[in-house]
């Protein structure tokens, strides 16, 4: 099945914060909805046929991207739509001359943490008590 990768509209929203509450269930809807409208951010989301099965969520600040937000439905892990979403915001970031993208991850998150690494990210901090019950882990990786 092919998957398609561009900016949500309005009418995804619902389905991006379901996919969302599968997850790590951080972002509110009205979150999303005010994502859709900042310039500097780059939200987009996966389309497998014409379901969308995950989305991802960076601000482009100067130089650097920052990933804010991914998350893949259950039904579409292991599928390769993490590492297309990762791939559209690397391609946007360095048209957008970014020499780097960060990233943050909660310590226990094994599964991210090995999946950013398998795309390239490198452990370069770590934010002591960041969330409530957890450590963040904080990732980068050089792009040109």
């Amino acid at each position: 099945m092919t998957i398609t990768i561009r900016q949500p509209d309005f009418t995804d929203i619902e389905r991006i914060h379901a996919i969302e509450k599968q997850s790590i269930s951080s972002w509110s809807y009205d979150q999303f909805i005010e994502e859709l409208a900042r310039e500097f951010s780059v939200f987009l989301a996966a389309y497998t046929g014409d379901i969308l099965s995950g989305y991802i969520c960076a601000w482009i600040t100067g130089d650097i991207a920052e990933i804010h937000g991914i998350a893949v439905s259950q039904e579409s892990w292991r599928r390769g739509v993490g590492k297309q979403l990762l791939s559209a915001v690397e391609a946007e970031a360095l048209n957008r001359g970014c020499g780097s993208i960060l990233l943050e991850a909660r310590s226990r998150n094994t599964v991210a943490i090995n999946f950013y690494r398998k795309n390239g990210f490198t452990e370069i901090g770590r934010r002591k008590n960041y969330y409530p019950d957890d450590d963040a882990i904080l990732m980068e990786k050089k792009i040109t």
